[in-house]
This record gives structure tokens, C-alpha cells and sequence, in this order.
């Protein structure tokens, strides 16, 4: 589970002089699409314009000057958010991989599909579909729908090639969070 730091945390980045003040966690980059854990404004100057907005994640931070008002309803906030984390459409696996989701012991799945919805007739959009491994399919009732942050272990890494990552840029564009 990722920590964050609580909204109004004033921070400096490695590297950096200037105080950032966090106003929003899990921000995505409208240019880009990369998903970043903050987004920052100048301190004390407080937010001007996007120019003067800034991006970041939690490793990027050198010090912490500040920390912002942490309340029991912020922590549920936070849960919230790494259960619903959005992958990075570039860091998917894939189809091929074979992974161990973290709540499972015994079951290795091999990723058949990415960005699945409608599995099972859950309406959810996840990140993969799965079958058993080394099983394979073997019917529509055996197929799993995870999302990445579900995943415990990679045993194996799919085919990648130009075909897959000319995909992926397509993925991307298709999915602007």
C-alpha cells in the first residue's frame, strides 16, 4: 500500500530551493498521460496558473517542512485511492506474462488481454484478463479480471515488439484519464 502525504504537506524536491505545497494526490499529466502521486503548487505564493503548477512523486521528495492536516477521513481517502489506482498505460504486462496476484497462494495467471471489461459480467473496467497457468482456457467462467496493483509476483514477461509498443501508444490515447 502506498503512503501519501496529507494535502497542504509543504515539501523540497531533491535538487530543489524553492517550497512546494501538495494540493492534490494521483494526478495525471494531460500531455503525457503518466500518472504522478502530486501535484503541487509554490509556496507561499499558493496556486497562480499551470505554469507554475508542479508534478511529482513521492521519491522526488528531499525534505518535508510541513505536514499537512491528517484526519482519520483523509487515511480512508488514501485507501481509496490505492484501490482504484490507474496504471499507467505503459507499465502494463504483456498478453503472454504470467503472473501470482497477491491474494492468491497456488494460481498463476497468464494475462490474455489488457484494459478487459464487461469479464464475468462485472461492468468494471480492469487493467488484465487472465487464465489459469499452465491450464489455459477452459471456459468463460475461468477467466480472471485484475487490475496491476493486484499483482504479487511475475513469473514471466509476454512477447514485446514494435507491433505491441505501436499498441500501446494507441492504448494511451484511447484512455486519457
Amino acid at each position: 500500500m502506498k503512503e501519501y502525504l496529507p494535502i497542504g504537506t509543504v515539501v523540497i524536491l531533491h535538487e530543489g530551493e524553492t517550497p512546494l505545497m501538495i494540493y492534490g494526490r494521483q494526478q495525471i499529466h494531460h500531455h503525457d498521460n503518466i500518472i504522478y502521486d502530486y501535484v503541487s503548487c509554490i509556496y507561499p505564493e499558493g496556486h497562480i496558473n499551470e505554469e507554475y503548477t508542479f508534478l511529482f512523486n513521492h521519491e522526488n521528495i528531499d525534505k518535508i517542512l510541513y505536514t499537512g492536516y491528517a484526519t482519520d477521513e483523509d487515511a480512508e481517502r488514501v485507501k481509496i485511492l490505492n484501490e482504484n489506482h490507474v496504471t499507467m498505460i505503459k507499465d502494463l504486462l504483456p498478453i503472454g506474462s504470467v503472473v501470482l496476484l497477491k491474494k492468491e497462494e497456488e494460481k498463476k495467471l497468464m494475462v490474455m488481454g489488457i484494459k478487459a471489461t464487461n469479464v464475468g459480467g462485472d461492468e468494471k473496467e480492469y487493467d488484465y484478463s487472465g487464465i489459469l497457468y499452465p491450464e489455459g482456457y477452459v471456459g468463460d467462467e475461468l477467466i480472471y479480471a485484475f487490475n496491476h496493483g493486484d499483482i504479487g509476483e511475475v513469473f514471466h514477461r509476454g512477447y514485446e515488439d514494435k507491433e505491441r509498443d505501436a499498441f500501446i501508444k494507441e492504448l494511451g490515447g484511447r484512455f486519457q484519464y
